[in-house]
């Protein structure tokens, strides 16, 4: 201050050193921790732009979701406050926007309220799918799919085999063995929308069942067990065989009985006899008459050929075997 009387002296003095303050705090960040945000505890960490007084607490509201919430505050300590929220599994997938307010400097200024952040959210399960596997198959190295989520988008695949063979020793592929505790983290598939699993080796007659589950960014986590895309398959790689009931005569007779038995793995489909010049049967032959497993059929030609049988199952496996020499005559002398 400084002061002048009527003899002119001018006197100064120290009153001492101001400190006010008349602007309204504002928000410097918002931090959320996950992003995007799913089903579970939510933290919004709050960094303002000067100290604040920590005994004034601030309205911190989460909108724009299915449900309103307002943010706990957990923590609040000079510019930074922490609070956090539970977030519903709403099945959701939009944008969320922070609202503060309330929040006072040390001088007692008021904050203008604060729209201004947002995160988003993802609390969908993404979907996945199992392209289609025979029931029986002789040939699969690998497996493929898709998977998909509008959301947050599509993060991984895995994918779990179990040997269901014996149903008290189920065994699961680890991804470099196997074993009879089901893996916590099951094999990585590659790729993520569309991905393939490269199979381990498989036994034959072993039936196995192939599950899927895709993790999107957020975390949800989606299961072909959910779509019923769960795939089971035997896996087949033994011919047909054949036991024969009753083979050819030793004749000559007019008609020969001849019964045969299928056996295999898999459900047979096709069953066809063929006569051929040698008693070696194979594919060169032509198998152009069907026949039934254990039904009689009967050979009522002129025959000295030998009869062959062929079988097919549903796997593909063909297998080929001799009944043995005809020896028909219905030709009068």
């Amino acid at each position: 201050v400084m002061a002048k009387d009527q003899a002119s002296n001018i006197g100064y003095g120290l009153v001492g050193q101001l400190n006010t303050d008349n602007t309204k705090p504002t928000v410097d960040s918002v931090n959320v921790d996950p992003v995007p945000a799913k089903a579970g505890t939510v933290t919004i960490t709050i960094t303002f732009s000067e100290n604040m007084k920590t005994s004034v607490s601030p309205t911190v509201e989460v909108t724009g979701l299915t449900s309103s919430y307002t943010v706990t505050q957990t923590s609040y300590s000079e510019n930074t406050w922490t609070g956090t929220f539970e977030l519903k599994d709403e099945d959701e997938e939009t944008t969320a926007t922070i609202v503060i307010s309330e929040a006072q400097d040390l001088a007692g200024n008021v904050m203008n309220l604060d729209s201004s952040h947002t995160f988003y959210v993802d609390t969908v399960e993404p979907t996945i799918t199992i392209t289609d596997i025979r029931d029986y198959v002789n040939s699969l190295t690998q497996i493929s799919g898709t998977a998909s989520d509008s959301g947050s988008g599509v993060n991984k695949v895995e994918v779990l085999i179990i040997d269901t063979t014996d149903q008290s020793n189920l065994q699961y592929w680890t991804g470099s063995a196997w074993a009879d505790i089901e893996p916590t983290d099951w094999p990585d598939a590659t790729g993520t929308t569309s991905w393939t699993f490269t199979m381990p080796a498989l036994t034959d007659a072993h039936t196995y069942t192939i599950k899927a589950k895709a993790t999107d960014n957020a975390g949800n986590v989606g299961t072909s067990d959910e779509c019923s895309e769960t795939e089971t398959f035997t896996y087949d790689i033994s011919a047909p065989t054949f036991t024969i009931n009753d083979g050819t005569e030793t004749g000559p007779v007019q008609t020969d009985t001849i019964n045969v038995e299928v056996k295999d793995n898999s459900p047979i489909v096709e069953s066809k006899y063929a006569f051929s010049n040698d008693n070696v049967c194979n594919a060169d032959d032509n198998y152009a008459y069907d026949f039934e497993s254990k039904v009689d059929f009967t050979i009522a030609d002129d025959h000295t050929d030998y009869l062959c049988v062929m079988a097919k199952d549903q796997a593909s496996n063909i297998g080929y075997g001799l009944v043995g020499q005809l020896n028909t005559d219905n030709t009068k002398p």
